[in-house]
């Protein structure tokens, strides 16, 4: 499993795969190796296996007691089912995790749902999710963040700089 982890963070993510298949035969309800293959996966743009993994991870972890770990998975599925254009039921995915007690708070998903009802023309409630997220991690304002540390694709990348370039918006980043 560490040595998955290892190999996704020098983003070797076939040698990430490899380890995280080993570990799934071993342990085939282990979480983490579906999450992290579910995560490699999307790092590789391979969306079809990636929302696989991290259905089956999510699964797995039917209770929200351990809440963090399903938040992560819903917010990564949410993102790459925008990314593949269906971005009702992405919207429906961030709606879900903020609904949440946990889920109020979590950062990055609540920029993705901010983003996501901007493109949907709700305004308002996006600039008061997007002025709660600006305010702790002004990251989310960088496009390069966004790509490289929230994995978003180009469908919402696009989203997400028409969204940045919205003066109240431009606002919150000042």
């Amino acid at each position: 499993m560490l040595r998955g982890i290892t190999y996704s963070s020098l983003e070797n993510f076939q040698g990430a795969i490899s380890d995280f298949n080993q570990v799934i035969q071993l342990m085939p309800n282990s979480f983490e190796a579906y999450f992290g293959r579910g995560l490699a996966y999307q790092y590789q743009k391979n969306y079809r296996q990636a929302l696989s993994d991290y259905d089956y991870a999510r699964r797995l972890k039917t209770n929200f007691i351990q809440k963090t770990g399903k938040i992560e998975i819903l917010k990564n599925m949410g993102i790459i089912t925008y990314e593949v254009g269906s971005k009702d039921e992405a919207l429906r995915l961030f709606e879900r995790i903020h609904k949440h007690k946990e889920g109020r708070n979590h950062l990055s998903s609540n920029f993705a749902l901010a983003v996501a009802l901007s493109a949907k023309g709700q305004k308002q409630e996006s600039f008061e999710l997007a002025k709660s997220v600006l305010n702790s991690d002004k990251d989310y304002s960088s496009v390069d963040f966004l790509k490289k540390k929230q994995l978003w694709g180009n469908r919402f990348i696009n989203d997400a700089q028409k969204f940045l370039s919205r003066s109240d918006i431009k606002a919150l980043i000042q």
